[in-house]
């Protein structure tokens, strides 16, 4: 059995535990007549100790009988005063103070018989999803059935899916891995997910600038489009879509530098004075095009499609898949030319999948043999990706807004080309 000590820390856990939930549940019942509150301040702090005394008592006798009947003898009792409850008043009460309590006293028994760490956590929890009672209804009450399904089928495609692929080669010099493939499917579907949400919780007075974030989040690209859509459509909103569409590069130049290093830190590290200078520029570019403007509000064609549908999803598994088997075969048969050609290509539509597949490559030569191509190849599908977008916006909104994208593209350039020169020059001077 643990020292003295401990056990007063532990119970004094179950009993701060029973403490904390009492007063959110006394505080949100305050207003209710006294005798008619199903539990409040003292009770679930007694049951919080209630569990502890049989966590402590089931050590004492080293035998779980007492935790069993312990447990069944309060949910009986929770029963009853439910039941009582609505025989004094018609209508659904709810069950989320029973189930609390219920909660409290099998935290009070983990938090002697189990890890405190754990106890304190489930207990912080508990007492967070009992005080978000408003904020879950009116989130529920703006939720849409389009996005309810999106989340079913992002949930599907991770938790479901993702553990039954095998994680292992395949495929010519096993360069396909099945499992980490689509992990960096779900992980961006997330990340798009996420982005959306806090768009349509940023609401229309945030404006371009907050499209040009969460875009930037989930696909430069896409916003681009859209952008270019609305300024057709409004041609006085150019400057604002350009400040937009300037904001999103800049993001989504941080997030290739954020994919690198969570797959290859070396890599991550060879493009980032290039990257990181041109994010700065792309930053600059977007104060100067909305400095002193009041930010546009957003418009549903604007606003990006909900997140998690499974073709998409499947659709860069594919690309992403045959990303890597190219890199592959033209690793081995052209050496470094050939992944420059590939990521020039594959910029056109996507920079992560060629981020992930350099990422990889990396990974897979020690002797870092590869690697500066391997560089060359991200910074060339990002300056690909990021000309790419002129042409969009010149071909659905014409010159007011695609040569504002231009000098987006040129202020990149330009400064992805000073990080580079510094870096180089910090490499010959031996600063690093």
């Amino acid at each position: 059995m643990a020292a003295d000590w401990e056990i007063f820390q532990r119970l004094g856990l179950a009993l701060a535990i029973g403490l904390l939930v009492g007063i959110e549940r006394g505080w949100r019942l305050r207003g209710d007549e006294t005798g008619t509150r199903p539990a409040g301040l003292r009770t679930f702090t007694l049951l919080g100790l209630l569990g502890g005394i049989i966590g402590l008592l089931s050590l004492l006798v080293e035998g779980h009988f007492l935790i069993a009947a312990g447990t069944v003898a309060v949910a009986i009792l929770i029963g009853l005063g439910y039941w009582a409850g609505t025989r004094r008043q018609e209508g659904d009460l709810g069950l989320t103070s029973e189930v609390a309590a219920l909660l409290t006293f099998g935290l009070g028994v983990l938090a002697v018989r189990g890890d405190m760490v754990v106890a304190a956590i489930a207990g912080v929890v508990l007492i967070a999803l009992l005080g978000v009672k408003e904020i879950s209804h009116q989130w529920l009450a703006r939720l849409e059935r389009v996005e309810l399904v999106a989340g079913i089928k992002l949930l599907l495609v991770s938790v479901v899916l993702l553990p039954l692929l095998p994680d292992r080669g395949f495929g010519p010099g096993e360069v396909l891995n099945p499992y980490e493939i689509w992990w960096m499917v779900v992980l961006i579907s997330a990340i798009s997910y996420a982005g959306y949400f806090a768009l349509k919780i940023g609401g229309e007075q945030r404006g371009a600038l907050w499209m040009g974030v969460f875009g930037g989040v989930a696909s430069s690209t896409a916003l681009t489009l859209s952008c270019a859509r609305l300024a057709a459509r409004t041609p006085r909103l150019a400057q604002q879509m350009a400040a937009s569409i300037s904001l999103a590069s800049a993001v989504m130049f941080l997030r290739s530098l954020l994919i690198a290093w969570l797959l290859m830190p070396a890599l991550a590290f060879d493009i980032l004075p290039v990257l990181l200078s041109a994010s700065i520029a792309a930053l600059a570019i977007t104060y100067y095009f909305s400095g002193g403007r009041q930010p546009v509000k957003s418009d549903p064609y604007i606003t990006l499609p909900p997140p998690g549908e499974l073709m998409p999803a499947i659709y860069f598994g594919l690309l992403l898949a045959g990303v890597i088997l190219l890199s592959h075969y033209m690793q081995t048969l052209f050496g470094a030319g050939g992944l420059l050609v590939l990521a020039a290509t594959t910029g056109l539509v996507d920079v992560d999948a060629v981020t992930i597949s350099m990422s990889r490559l990396s990974d897979a030569d020690p002797d870092r043999v590869f690697l500066a191509a391997a560089s060359a190849a991200v910074i060339l599908a990002v300056a690909v990706n990021t000309l790419v977008k002129v042409g969009y916006c010149a071909f659905y909104a014409g010159w007011p807004l695609a040569g504002r994208v231009l000098l987006l593209f040129l202020a990149s350039l330009i400064g992805g080309g000073i990080g580079y020169g510094l870096s180089f020059l910090a490499s010959v001077t031996g600063w690093f």
